[in-house]
């Protein structure tokens, strides 16, 4: 019998993308074969929908989705979907200044002449938006024989790369109100990554922290690794695939 490499399905918005670009940059040097469904290609658009407190997952991505997990062909289900909402909430200063304070982390300062908000409040945001936004994970949940979740990168810790790189229609807020301090970005990601956490372990679904080796001592994303301060860039890519890799085991190839 021949050996094959393991197939892994990936499912996704921008941040898999990066995945996809780094994997076919690498070809066979990957360790693991890559079939992505990637949720911002037209054929999904949009890919859900609000409607009041429920978001609507498009039919199409369910139907595609319970397509592929029914084949039984895939050896692991990775998804990045959302990880922007963090993004949202510290990307440019609110009128009314805010913070919040961490239980775990009350080492984390607080900025000058903010109204602190209850952290409970924080984590209900999140977990509003992303218990909606990971339904396709759920579905995956119940069909796939390995899953687990991508957390995306933290923010980089430099406010002007923030600014240079801020969606076209925010940068007239940004002039005004300015860009938040980088610990308040931090703690924003700090706070959806733990609802996200949270989330997943309710359902038994294992989740992915970017690498270690991208991450300077702080915490924030190394420079070198940024695409946009987003996204990670293709040497980020490169060591999300690698651990990936690792958590399947891709070294242990299957029998064709």
């Amino acid at each position: 019998m021949q050996s094959r490499k393991k197939r892994v399905l990936l499912v996704g918005t921008s941040h898999a993308e990066v995945l996809v670009r780094t994997h076919t940059a690498l070809g066979s040097a990957c360790p693991f074969q890559l079939r992505p469904i990637i949720l911002n290609e037209s054929r999904y658009f949009p890919w859900g929908e609000w409607c009041g407190d429920d978001y609507i997952v498009n039919p199409i991505v369910t139907a595609d989705l319970t397509k592929a997990l029914k084949g039984g062909t895939f050896d692991h289900v990775t998804m990045m979907i959302g990880g922007v909402s963090h993004f949202e909430l510290g990307g440019v200063n609110s009128p009314r200044l805010f913070d919040f304070v961490i239980p775990e982390r009350t080492d984390l300062p607080i900025v000058s002449g903010a109204e602190i908000i209850p952290y409970d409040l924080v984590r209900q945001f999140f977990r509003r938006e992303e218990v909606n936004i990971l339904k396709p994970l759920f579905l995956a949940k119940e069909l796939a024989v390995s899953l687990s979740y991508m957390l995306p990168p933290p923010p980089v810790s430099d406010a002007e790369m923030i600014f240079g790189h801020l969606p076209d229609d925010w940068v007239e807020d940004a002039r005004r109100l300015g860009v938040p301090d980088p610990i308040f970005r931090y703690k924003t990601w700090l706070a959806y990554a733990s609802v996200v956490g949270d989330i997943c372990a309710e359902r038994d679904i294992p989740v992915l922290s970017p690498p270690s080796l991208t991450l300077d001592r702080d915490g924030f994303l190394k420079q070198e690794f940024s695409e946009d301060t987003l996204h990670g860039n293709g040497t980020y890519g490169e060591a999300v695939l690698e651990q990936i890799a690792s958590f399947i085991n891709a070294d242990a190839v299957e029998a064709a």
